[in-house]
């Protein structure tokens, strides 16, 4: 009897692991599934905050004579300010938000 239940716990445990597995999978299948819609230099601009690398999305923003406070305050992807959408869909949103002031 103390077998079965500690083979049912396993069982559970193991289907618990490969749910949150599942799950994780999906969410970053969902941020690497954006394209962007154009070429233009907003779009690359919100494109390159979803990679979250702040040195690379500094560096982009400074080669395209964009501050931080501008960009912040005033660039939208699809349609909502830039700080919510790496919220949404970036990855290590906090450094990204950190860096814009947020």
């Amino acid at each position: 009897m103390k077998l079965a239940i500690k083979l049912a716990i396993t069982n559970i445990l193991l289907i618990t692991r490969f749910t949150l597995v599942v799950a994780s999978y999906s969410a970053n299948a969902q941020a690497q599934r954006l394209v962007g819609a154009d070429n233009y230099q907003l779009t690359q601009v919100c494109m390159k905050a979803l990679q979250g690398n702040r040195a690379a999305f500094h560096a982009h923003l400074k080669e395209r004579n964009y501050s931080r406070k501008y960009v912040a305050n005033n660039v939208l992807c699809n349609g909502e300010p830039i700080v919510e959408f790496v919220d949404k869909y970036g990855k290590r949103p906090a450094g990204i938000k950190k860096m814009l002031g947020k």
